[in-house]
């Protein structure tokens, strides 16, 4: 935190109150006609530690949840990582539920106190600033720990079981899958991009074999653009120092702003064309409600879209692949959109490889499944 972000927190926070921010991302995939893909967003292996709860996974948290494959979920957002942090400068109790419009949440750390699908409740838990706590790690990388790296206080949640089981963390953590309007829709033309709905600062990024193309649209009250695609001559450290501008002008603590790109790196970057958008704050209040008490004296929430437009370039390249290898798994996080979409243009014989492929999907279960 910059000496700045550390006077108006300061500021902010007078006991007994505390400042809330929380980070994510909504996930879409569409073909370059902009119509969304419905997809399973979570099939084939976890990238998350063991230790975070799933509906995959019986008992988690003092909870007997129903056995439901996460991997088996369609939809056509993939609510991806929001993390909440707390700031305070004394001990305090906080309780928070959020709930999800639209949408299933399927992960969660620490212990909840109620889960039902579309709503999770941490009860109350406790703010412990100035605390030298133990967190939970994992030997195996993971998208899950680069979210620590901020100066939040820990939070200490104490399990409903009976148990006496107390965890720490840095943040609460849930993820889900939904099927809802989002807030914006781009089109791809040649080498024309329209976008629709943006009320708010955007990226439109492209890595083509290597190449990077980055272009800044400033938001224009949802009214219709038509924007060049990006020409492919910047670098990723142009877009990573764009992204960072983005979500700082947001809100977010610088920290929390690294943070969040450290954490989606090697996804928001790879190969592909995409707008990352900033989405509406009364949108995620409406889809994500969520309840604090005692309420804080400020809050932040910055969720980003990404809209991946799925090219006929990419799409072509896809189906070779695929019909080469016949393994979906090689085409990274967005095959089964990939297949979808090469399905259209294919041969029957084509058509028949590729509905085998999809009807078998998902191939795997989620690395956090345990089976009782």
């Amino acid at each position: 935190m910059n000496f700045a972000a550390a006077v108006l927190l300061a500021a902010a926070v007078s006991s007994p109150g505390y400042v809330l921010h929380e980070w994510g991302t909504f996930t879409s995939v569409a073909g370059e006609d902009g119509k969304p893909i419905i997809w399973k967003p979570l099939a084939g292996p976890s990238d998350l530690p063991s230790f975070v709860y799933t509906t995959s996974r019986l008992g988690s948290g003092g909870l007997r949840t129903e056995f439901i494959g996460k991997g088996n979920m369609s939809g056509n957002v993939r609510m991806e990582t929001p993390v909440i942090y707390f700031y305070a400068q004394q001990p305090m109790d906080v309780s928070l539920s959020v709930g999800f419009t639209g949408g299933t949440i399927t992960e969660w750390y620490p212990f909840l106190k109620t889960y039902r699908g579309n709503f999770v409740d941490w009860g109350k838990f406790k703010l412990v600033p100035g605390t030298k706590v133990e967190l939970p790690k994992e030997v195996a990388p993971s998208h899950y720990y680069p979210a620590r790296e901020v100066d939040a206080v820990p939070v200490r949640v104490c399990s409903t079981s009976g148990t006496n089981e107390v965890q720490f963390e840095k943040f609460l953590f849930y993820r889900g899958v939904g099927t809802f309007d989002i807030p914006l829709t781009a089109k791809l033309n040649g080498d024309e991009l329209e976008l629709n709905g943006l009320k708010a600062d955007a990226l439109v990024f492209e890595n083509k074999a290597g190449k990077v193309g980055v272009t800044r649209v400033t938001a224009s009250s949802g009214a219709s653009q038509k924007i060049r695609r990006p020409a492919l001559e910047r670098n990723e450290k142009d877009a990573h120092a764009l992204v960072l501008e983005l979500l700082i002008s947001a809100g977010l603590y610088e920290k929390e702003a690294k943070a969040m790109v450290e954490t989606w790196r090697d996804t928001w970057f790879e190969e592909g064309l995409r707008v990352m958008y900033l989405v509406p704050r009364n949108f995620t209040d409406a889809m994500l409600p969520l309840s604090a008490n005692p309420a804080p004296t400020q809050s932040v929430r910055v969720l980003v879209g990404r809209f991946e437009l799925l090219t006929k370039e990419r799409v072509a390249a896809a189906k070779q692949q695929f019909l080469a290898s016949r393994d979906v798994s090689k085409l990274g996080r967005f095959g089964e959109p990939l297949l979808k979409r090469a399905r259209v243009d294919a041969t029957p014989a084509e058509q028949k490889l590729i509905d085998e492929k999809l009807n078998a999907m998902p191939a795997v279960l989620d690395s956090n499944t345990v089976v009782q």
